[in-house]
């Protein structure tokens, strides 16, 4: 599924739980992974020493854990992170961009803040937020990926979601459980039909999939990381309606909100555009899949 990643990190604390994640889908895909730092010379506090050996600690380990790695850091000038980002992501050709926290109160810039944001509505391809807080038990991931919780609501564009969800339970052997999360929720009746709608094409397509019901009570952001607990999920996948809105509407309010609730890697789907681009380069005759929601 994911065939080049790129690992962002900017401490080592904060790279930890982003690298667990990153070895399980680099493991079964046989991915390569870049890691990258990018240090801006005006507020970094180590030296270009320093931020070398942190690149080349983190790339040592992926390499003992079997995943083909190499490193580079990036110096700008009181530039923009998130630019020099999506540029290393662009060259190297990466299709999924992993980024860490180290859990502490304001999750850190890299995650969540403007650089996550900027990643986020510059790349069409898929992003990875993981937050690890040493200080609380976190979920630590085991061989292969068992149970994925795909997060959906009826906008429109939940189909790459619905695509993501899809690859990454055939590639790992997964589950799937579909959740119906909208804060405007009018009619039970549709929602039920359209999560059976989702379960019944995942099926299709191979994968045992069912239906967490409803939503219960609270936020967006408490209703799926409280599903994730109760099933034990191993990722939660969400969608965004447009990456170009997200730094405002998505990352400003859901997932922010649900990274904060959870340690559980968060994967914000590759858009529909890109996914469109590689199932042409790669099915040269029309595939017999299902038809997604």
């Amino acid at each position: 599924m994911y065939r080049r990643i790129l690992l962002a990190i900017d401490a080592e604390r904060g790279a930890d739980a982003a690298m667990r994640a990153v070895v399980r889908l680099a493991s079964a895909s046989r991915a390569e992974v870049l890691v990258v730092h990018v240090r801006d010379i005006e507020y970094g506090l180590r030296t270009r020493y320093e931020d070398q050996h942190l690149v080349d600690h983190v790339v040592d380990r992926l390499r003992d854990a079997g995943v083909a790695a190499r490193g580079e850091v990036r110096t700008i000038r009181d530039g923009d992170v998130a630019d020099a980002l999506v540029d290393s992501a662009g060259r190297f050709g990466a299709d999924l961009i992993a980024m860490g926290s180290h859990g502490r109160s304001e999750l850190g810039g890299l995650l969540l803040g403007t650089v996550g944001q900027g990643v986020a509505a510059r790349t069409d391809c898929a992003v990875m937020l993981v937050h690890g807080d040493l200080t609380r038990p976190s979920r630590r991931w085991p061989g292969r990926i068992e149970r994925i919780l795909l997060a959906v609501d009826r906008n429109e564009m939940c189909d790459h979601a619905v695509r993501a969800a899809h690859e990454l339970a055939m590639q790992h052997g997964a589950g799937v459980v579909v959740q119906y999360v909208d804060p405007a929720l009018s009619s039970v009746s549709t929602a039920r039909r359209f999560v059976s709608d989702v379960v019944g094409r995942l099926r299709a397509g191979g994968v045992r999939a069912r239906s967490a019901g409803l939503a219960g009570m609270g936020g967006v952001a408490f209703q799926i990381a409280t599903e994730a607990d109760r099933i034990d999920a191993d990722v939660i996948v969400v969608g965004a309606r447009r990456r170009r809105d997200l730094a405002a509407l998505l990352l400003g309010s859901v997932t922010r909100e649900l990274v904060r609730r959870t340690t559980r890697p968060v994967l914000l789907a590759e858009t529909s555009e890109r996914q469109e681009a590689v199932a042409a380069a790669t099915s040269p005759r029309p595939a017999r899949a299902p038809r997604w929601p």
